[in-house]
């Protein structure tokens, strides 16, 4: 047999075996899928609301970002700069 049909069948293995794989991990991933409400009941409790205060304890603006540990936020909010006290509340809903 010519080099050139072994490897045309080697091809053809590799395709096929990669289709099967690919199925296999779509049909798996399909029958595991969460609902919405799922995902959020998991998601909230990582989810912080940020509530930054000014020196007379007005609220100057509000935020939000996840805890990467206890105590720890990370957040994209702006304006740290004039803060002078920030609040954190935990996701329940």
């Amino acid at each position: 047999m010519k080099k050139g049909g072994i490897d045309k069948c080697s091809n053809r293995l590799v395709l096929i075996f990669s289709i099967i794989i690919v199925t296999l991990f779509l049909t798996t991933s399909l029958s595991q899928a969460l609902t919405i409400q799922q995902i959020a009941k998991n998601a909230f409790p990582s989810v912080a609301l940020l509530v930054m205060e000014d020196a007379s304890g007005q609220t100057i603006s509000l935020g939000s970002g996840f805890f990467v540990m206890d105590d720890v936020v990370a957040s994209a909010a702006r304006g740290i700069r004039f803060w002078t006290e920030t609040d954190f509340k935990r996701g329940t809903k």
